[in-house]
């Protein structure tokens, strides 16, 4: 075939570059769905009146608004590659709590550049055209779920075990659901969307945290699982699990549970105490859900249970002596996601005669932050031993940050144990020195009186007693 000149070849690749469409499937995906698209109305290679013309077909995927290049493998992937006319993509979705209203959906926008090339007596020439499609990705819901069992590695039969197992579900107050058939719907077609997305390698933990649960679940009947809807319960031998009617007593969550599953999004956490009333005193165990939004404890039957994935359970407070959480949890609280920032440092804690000193220890303390950062509350204060007390949370903290001055305040009611007695007090604390964003070093200071003892409190001599305390660390993450 004669080669045409260049204007014949140009003409001819723009006529068939014009008949040429974007097909495609759905653009609305669930978690999970796939996404299919191809360029048709033209073969890969054409025999032209002037040219024998190649096509070739590059794909590519942007985000929406910003129009960012994404890279195959994190947040899509293109099982087919993305250099054929037709193209096959899976959207790893963004990870919300289920709770109304749904979060929006992530936009994505799919190009397919098309090129067409032939030859002409100076060389090739090519002819590309763009096609585009905004897909929207609806987000992946997760539950908010904490189940806790009566046996280990959540079974409801045990070899040598004549004891049945049990479990209690709990919701957050602000749950969708109001029983556990509509938990278990839900956990089972999120376990068919997560399946999926395994691909994906965070949601490989997820997928196998699924099937446990379900599985578990599923194993115990109706009558031996407990659900309730509440973001606290200060005394768990107020649940029944087990109702035996006449034959014998029933069975109480109080000191039952042996292992636990918490689902959720990340940050979502749960104390676990083994005292009512949210009591530490005796042992406090917090598992908090990272990016796998799931946490798994086979056996709680330790002092320093361990947790998949690793590092996500904390021991707070270690139960006394040989004690240990398994068959001793009394009341829990479900937390919802928060920032969570370690202020990891050292506290100074001045008192006058006839304690007069300085006693200064190393401490490690957990805050909670509100979603716009500028307030928090003391998530976990480890108990402080210094030389002459021991110091405890005795109430509830709480406190205030600007985020763009570093200053902060800290309303803190501290328990000391003492040779003479357990005494309280109050501080107030503000910036000594304000959060430096580089060090994330920051300064906390303060000053009060001491309440007294509980040996004696109307003629205790260190009642009115001056107290000061520092408390200098270093924050991380930074708020």
């Amino acid at each position: 075939m004669a080669i045409a000149p260049r204007p014949v070849v140009q003409q001819d690749l723009k006529r068939l570059i014009e008949r040429a469409r974007l097909v495609a499937s759905d653009a609305e995906l669930a978690p999970g769905d796939r996404f299919s698209a191809a360029i048709v109305n033209l073969p890969p290679s054409v025999q032209a009146p002037s040219a024998v013309i190649t096509a070739g077909v590059a794909w590519s995927v942007l985000s929406e608004p910003d129009g960012a290049a994404l890279v195959p493998g994190g947040t899509f992937l293109a099982p087919r590659g993305l250099t054929a006319g037709q193209v096959e993509l899976l959207f790893r979705p963004e990870v919300v709590e289920r709770l109304a209203p749904p979060a929006a959906p992530l936009r994505r926008l799919v190009r397919a550049t098309l090129t067409l090339t032939a030859a002409d007596l100076d060389g090739p020439v090519s002819v590309s055209r763009e096609f585009e499609l905004e897909v929207q990705v609806l987000p992946l819901r997760i539950p908010s779920l904490l189940a806790l069992f009566r046996h280990r590695s959540f079974a409801f039969r045990r070899a040598g075990d004549p004891q049945d197992g049990a479990a209690l579900v709990i919701a957050p107050a602000n749950s969708p659901f109001s029983g556990l058939d509509g938990a278990m719907t839900a956990l089972t077609a999120l376990r068919g969307q997560v399946e999926r997305l395994t691909g994906f390698a965070r949601f490989a933990t997820l997928a196998t945290g699924l099937r446990e649960l379900t599985g578990a679940l599923a194993e115990h009947p109706g009558d031996h699982v407990a659900f309730r809807r509440t973001d606290e319960i200060a005394n768990l031998n107020h649940i029944t699990l087990v109702d035996r009617a006449f034959l014998a007593n029933d069975i109480e969550a109080e000191d039952e549970f042996s292992s636990l599953i918490l689902l959720g999004p990340a940050a979502r956490r749960v104390r676990c105490f083994v005292r009512r009333n949210l009591d530490p005193a005796a042992g406090r165990l917090d598992v908090t859900v990272g990016d796998e939004n799931v946490v798994l404890i086979r056996t709680l039957h330790t002092q320093q249970p361990r947790a998949v994935p690793a590092g996500a359970a904390t021991v707070v407070v270690t139960p006394p002596g040989d004690r240990t959480f398994g068959d001793e949890l009394s009341s829990l609280q479900l937390l919802p996601p928060s920032l969570l920032s370690t202020l990891t440092g050292r506290a100074t804690l001045d008192v006058d005669s006839p304690l007069a000193g300085r006693d200064t220890a190393e401490i490690s303390v957990v805050l909670a932050f509100s979603d716009d950062h500028r307030t928090y509350t003391v998530d976990s204060f480890p108990p402080i031993q210094g030389e002459t007390a021991t110091l405890t949370l005795a109430d509830e903290a709480t406190g205030t940050f600007d985020p763009g001055t570093g200053a902060a305040t800290l309303d803190v009611r501290l328990r000391l144990a003492t040779l003479l007695g357990s005494l309280e007090v109050t501080f107030e604390l503000t910036t000594g020195a304000p959060l430096d964003p580089d060090s994330a070093a920051i300064t906390l200071v303060g000053e009060s009186r001491l309440e007294g003892s509980t040996l004696n409190p109307a003629d205790d001599p260190l009642a009115g007693k001056a107290a000061s305390v520092v408390i200098e660390g270093e924050l991380d993450p930074i708020p």
